[in-house]
């Protein structure tokens, strides 16, 4: 069954069906579902460890390079904070995918 709306199929009809076979996947192999679930709170932890850390690391090396220049403290705040948006957001893609395409690591499973 495919998963691409057919020409006569409403949103409502398409949602109903795409969530059965949704359903239908996770009760089939519930250990992916469990690997799914697993690797999408490694990847936020992962995402938001890194953010935090070089958002610190970041900003202080940005506000001691500006030191005296609030406008240049402003502008390198602000690099700072995007620096460590990206760097969480492809730690957390990295750590999702790493699990996803390992499974749970041993170190995790209870």
């Amino acid at each position: 069954m495919s998963l691409t709306p057919e020409p006569n199929e409403s949103h409502a009809d398409h949602d109903e069906r795409t969530r059965a076979l949704a359903q239908e996947q996770a009760e089939r192999d519930p250990l992916r579902s469990a690997t799914h679930t697993a690797a999408v709170k490694a990847g936020l932890r992962t995402g938001a460890q890194t953010a935090s850390t070089s958002f610190a690391l970041f900003a202080i090396g940005a506000q001691a390079a500006t030191w005296g220049d609030l406008g240049a403290q402003a502008v390198a705040a602000g690099i700072a904070l995007g620096g460590a948006l990206l760097n969480g957001t492809a730690a957390g893609i990295v750590s999702y995918l790493s699990f996803m395409s390992g499974g749970i690591p041993a170190a995790y499973r209870a």
